[in-house]
């Protein structure tokens, strides 16, 4: 049997606690080693949230104040 089974069997015959002490134990490890993937965020796709921002009437209309730089 190999170490990584022997490990497993190992793993496998002590009780819930003691499996779940090694669980957090794994974890640590791997957070100390950056096993850990970092999640890419993802953007939404375009026009998932129709509805959500509304335009004004007046948007096009020119600024009061700028005529000058129109």
């Amino acid at each position: 049997m190999n170490s990584d089974a022997l490990l497993i069997s190992d793993i496998l015959s002590l009780p819930p606690a003691k499996k779940a002490e090694i669980a957090e134990h794994v974890d640590k490890l791997k957070k100390e080693n950056g096993l850990y993937a970092k999640k890419k965020h993802r953007r939404p796709p375009a026009g998932s949230m129709p509805g959500l921002f509304k335009m004004a009437p007046d948007f096009d209309d020119p600024i009061p104040g700028f005529e000058d730089y129109m």
